[in-house]
């Protein structure tokens, strides 16, 4: 937290040096400047007017420190729920304990409206740990589609191999889901290679009635990439080699070209 704060005070400095041009401000000057813009920060936050605030709480990101962070944490007992949201975003770049738990707390809160939700699970992906998995694996069974969209993103980012098995799973009934943002929102995401993953991607690829959603092909046809390929699937593959969209011809050769079994090592 301490390094963050000395980096974005920093580049704070920095901005002010050469705003200021050839008026020398010493460090001491500089650090005052700074915390006077908090504190104006803070002023604005006490407003009566909902917009006012707001404006306040998307400032802080441009002054990170402890005393930002504590008017984050107090704008998400806010009475506007695009303030609270706002606040849950902005507390995802503060990687400490009390700001990864106050944005827990709002991600398994069901009682509290979509928006914050969907604030607080995209705030909390940004951590990328484990820890964090069963909030994902809770909220992809969500109704709201949006939800659902965010805890999948979050889950498929965490760079861990118990995570990345556990989730083969979930990415299947992903790919599964009723709504195309959320099946979009998986294939983004995938990072790892798996039979049961590939015969979905199979199964698109060479259904006819998929030759013509070029955007859910891209995104197929990029997560086929580094796959053996069988010959059933190389027989639709080549068809595609002709179709309209150009990025799904260079994808489709890059994808037959890239196969582990033709590449010499």
């Amino acid at each position: 937290m301490k390094k963050f704060i000395k980096i974005a005070f920093f580049f704070y400095a920095l901005t002010l040096t050469f705003a200021c041009k050839n008026k020398q401000i010493t460090e001491s000057e500089q650090k005052k400047i700074f915390t006077n813009e908090i504190k104006q920060l803070e002023k604005q936050y006490e407003s009566k007017i909902w917009t006012e605030r707001k404006e306040a709480v998307i400032k802080c990101s441009e002054y990170p420190s402890e005393r930002t962070m504590r008017l984050l944490i107090n704008a998400t007992n806010d009475t506007h729920n695009t303030i609270i949201a706002e606040a849950l975003m902005q507390l995802s770049f503060y990687k400490t304990d009390e700001a990864y738990n106050t944005l827990l707390t709002f991600c398994e809160n069901k009682n509290l409206s979509d928006i914050v939700r969907i604030s607080a699970i995209k705030g909390i992906s940004k951590y990328k740990t484990p820890k964090a998995v069963p909030v994902f694996l809770t909220n992809i069974q969500d109704k709201n589609a949006q939800i659902r969209e965010a805890s999948y993103a979050g889950l498929l980012v965490i760079e861990n191999k118990k995570t990345e098995n556990l989730s083969i799973e979930y990415i299947l009934l992903g790919l599964s889901d009723t709504n195309t943002n959320v099946q979009m929102a998986v294939l983004d995401n995938i990072r790892i290679k798996n039979p049961l993953i590939y015969k979905v991607f199979k199964d698109f690829v060479t259904s006819p009635e998929n030759y013509n959603k070029n955007t859910m092909m891209i995104k197929v046809l990029s997560n086929l990439v580094g796959y053996d390929i069988d010959e059933e699937l190389e027989i639709s593959l080549r068809t595609l080699l002709v179709n309209n969209n150009v990025e799904i011809r260079l994808l489709t050769l890059k994808v037959l070209k890239n196969q582990p079994k033709n590449i010499k090592k």
